[in-house]
């Protein structure tokens, strides 16, 4: 422990050691003393800041761990197709029209069934099953226009809505009835078969079909 001024002071006049200039020893003491205190003040300080900033690191990480333990990484947002309003018309691609109908990595399709115009019944196909009609519908030959197609019509449009992890790909249109021309206006189908079955599996009713040469005769027989 460092001795007081009075102590000093009292020391000095006793006559121990040499006779020695009081004031410059005083002064020399008070020196040290300030020396000391502001040693220890910047250590403190420092220590202090340290502690702070490991806090303030602390408090981040410990905020992002409990984010990720707590919510888990962020969900993908799911990607909803909606029905247009009313029928949209086939599309009519320039030729060749040889393309795929429908894109690769499919996840779901959304098949829309009209009757005339007006939307009449909906129906999600999902996973495996919505992979395998996009491969059927892209398996099938590319309309050439030579084939020969069954005279008879239909009211029932089909519009499919695939969707893939980036989202909404363009619109399949098909009519029932005939060839089934179907087409995602740069691609085109005849796929009578598929309509047929899908119309049929959405809204478990066969497809009216109403001959392109029928001519109603009136009552009683024709």
């Amino acid at each position: 422990m460092s001795p007081s001024e009075s102590e000093l002071r009292a020391s000095l006049r006793a006559g121990e050691g040499e006779r020695l200039d009081t004031d410059e020893v005083l002064a020399r003491v008070r020196t040290a003393r300030r020396d000391r205190r502001r040693n220890v003040t910047a250590i403190g300080g420092a220590v202090v800041a340290v502690l702070a900033v490991g806090g303030v690191i602390t408090g981040i990480q410990l905020g992002r761990d409990d984010h990720t333990t707590a919510g888990g990484p962020s969900p993908t947002p799911q990607v909803v197709a909606s029905c247009p309003a009313s029928a949209p018309v086939v599309p009519k691609p320039p030729a060749p029209a040889s393309g795929p109908l429908f894109p690769d990595g499919v996840t779901s399709i959304k098949v829309c069934v009209y009757d005339v115009e007006r939307l009449s019944t909906s129906k999600d196909i999902d996973g495996p099953a919505a992979r395998s009609y996009a491969q059927r519908f892209n398996d099938l030959p590319a309309n050439s226009g030579a084939q020969i197609c069954p005279q008879f019509l239909t009211q029932i449009t089909i519009a499919l809505l695939p969707v893939t992890a980036n989202g909404v790909a363009p619109t399949v249109v098909g009519r029932v009835g005939g060839c089934g021309t179907t087409s995602n206006n740069t691609a085109s189908r005849q796929a009578g078969q598929l309509l047929g079955e899908l119309q049929v599996g959405t809204s478990q009713t066969p497809p009216p079909i109403v001959p392109s040469h029928s001519v109603s005769h009136g009552p009683g027989p024709s």
